[in-house]
């Protein structure tokens, strides 16, 4: 549990952490070569998560400050961390580097945050479409790969999810020949990956119709990978909106890349928000004492992150009238606005996809609860800017995405820490 005692200025300079959106899929591309370094690794839960069942696999993996070394030796299924796997969604991104050393292979399917249907279909479709066998049981609670691709060049699409273009893209990466992935997700984080393969060999475009372009080659995994992972947008977005709200004057943000932030950037300015960009990669963001309310809705790069949406909804409580929300992306993930009810908010909830929040308004103490990792760092900004002192539950959401937000936040002045759940 989280104890925030609110309304206390904050001052001082926040440095970004390494992605996990990145880290993740890094972290799996990996497993593809005989030895990986990975660096600017979040200490986030889930980076550990992964790394458990990497090493529940039979590799060898260090995990030095923030670097990341796997030593592969051939997969074995049998010692499999299922708690693991059943826990986290990229699980599923290990199927690339397990189907190049055993062939076949069958794995749970994983859990995630309750945000939506977030369907392995698009997977299994891509890895079909590549003329891989894949299989789903009866209840959907193993997924089964196996068979030999297709010799020739192919052409699928993923649909602008994230992690299947990421995974269809690894296992093209397998194939010989010339891969189409069309309606690609070409998110900063994707790209990052991109990157990764070509720093290999890999001969690898990316066009502006959001198709990616591959020429598979296995022989290129004979090599080492060594990789860097971004710094973290989604951490970016939300120290600009806690600066925006509570700074005493300004707080600084260090390693900022705003070409990663597309359309929030944009967004946070229509409600009269400020920062200036103080050298190439340290942003400064002022306090803003009068916000104006704005639309706007979620979409795919460079469209709004759906996972600033909650974050952002929290700066919006303080703008001078009504503001839109449209969440594209997510079936589930305005449910959290009904936490906030206990601290004294206005919001007006029109469907699964739509609401209004109704601003200004002072919030006030209470005891919220954490529905996923974004809604959860959204209740810690409602702490801080909330009279009184706020209660936030089932933190193990906020770990699995922020490395030391509490001491980052303790750093800067806020009246914030962990105690003991009764």
């Amino acid at each position: 549990m989280l104890k925030i005692n609110g309304q206390k200025p904050l001052s001082g300079t926040l440095n970004l952490s390494g992605s996990k959106n990145a880290a993740l899929p890094l972290i799996a591309l990996g497993c593809m070569f005989e030895r990986s370094v990975i660096d600017n690794v979040p200490r986030i839960a889930d980076v550990f998560s992964l790394l458990s069942i990497i090493e529940s696999l039979g590799a060898k993996v260090e995990f030095q400050d923030h670097t990341v070394i796997i030593e592969r030796n051939t997969f074995s299924l049998h010692n499999l961390d299922v708690a693991n796997i059943k826990k986290i969604r990229v699980g599923l991104l290990l199927i690339p580097a397990l189907y190049q050393t055993l062939g076949s292979l069958t794995l749970p399917t994983p859990g995630w945050c309750a945000l939506g249907a977030r369907h392995i279909n698009d997977h299994i479709h891509g890895f079909q479409d590549l003329w891989l066998e894949v299989e789903l049981d009866n209840d959907a609670s193993h997924v089964s790969v196996s068979g030999e691709f297709f010799v020739g060049e192919r052409s699928l699409s993923a649909w602008f999810w994230v992690t299947p273009t990421e995974n269809i893209l690894m296992m093209s990466a397998l194939r010989p020949g010339v891969t189409h992935i069309r309606f690609a997700a070409i998110e900063p984080h994707v790209i990052n990956l991109v990157e990764a393969l070509q720093s290999v060999g890999f001969d690898i475009e990316v066009l502006f119709d959001h198709t990616i372009k591959i020429v598979g080659n296995p022989d290129l995994f004979s090599s080492h990978l060594q990789a860097t992972v971004q710094n973290d947008p989604i951490e970016a977005g939300t120290y600009m909106i806690i600066a925006a709200l509570m700074s005493e004057e300004y707080i600084d943000i260090r390693w900022v890349q705003t070409s990663h932030l597309g359309m929030f950037l944009n967004t946070f300015r229509s409600t009269g928000a400020r920062y200036d960009m103080i050298d190439d990669t340290t942003m400064r963001v002022y306090r803003s004492r009068e916000l104006a309310p704005v639309k706007f809705q979620t979409n795919i790069f460079p469209g709004f992150p759906t996972d600033l949406q909650s974050p952002f909804s929290i700066l919006l409580t303080q703008a001078q009238g009504d503001s839109r929300i449209h969440e594209v992306m997510f079936e589930s993930r305005l449910g959290w606005l009904a936490e906030l009810e206990s601290l004294k908010w206005k919001a007006t909830v029109l469907n699964p996809h739509q609401a209004i929040i109704h601003g200004p308004t002072q919030l006030v103490w209470g005891n919220v609860a954490s529905w996923d990792l974004r809604a959860g760092v959204a209740m810690i900004i409602a702490g801080l800017i909330a009279r009184g002192t706020t209660h936030v539950t089932n933190i193990r959401y906020i770990d699995r995405g922020y490395e030391d937000i509490i001491g980052k936040l303790q750093a800067i002045g806020a009246d914030i820490e962990r105690i003991d759940e009764d």
